[in-house]
């Protein structure tokens, strides 16, 4: 079954593939989700987005629900050139 919008994950953008990667970034004992994205300017030159989220597992209060903190935690792929 399809969850991604309900779990709060739910990645919409141009970006072309998506690789997902699991851990506790914040040690609470819950894991979290890191997605990236492939991004190229040569192949998808009018993509202008993120190109990747930091998704914090709520834990105790939701429980499997996600809440995108990449800006909050200063993650800026965006600058990386590639």
């Amino acid at each position: 079954t399809e969850e991604a919008a309900v779990r709060g994950v739910a990645v919409e953008s141009p970006a072309f593939g998506r690789g997902a990667s699991f851990g506790d970034f914040d040690r609470d004992g819950w894991l979290d989700l890191f997605v990236t994205e492939l991004q190229s300017v040569i192949v998808n030159p009018d993509f202008d987005g993120q190109v990747g989220h930091l998704f914090r597992n709520r834990g105790d209060d939701a429980p499997g629900i996600f809440t995108d903190v990449r800006a909050q935690v200063g993650i800026d792929l965006e600058s990386i050139p590639g």
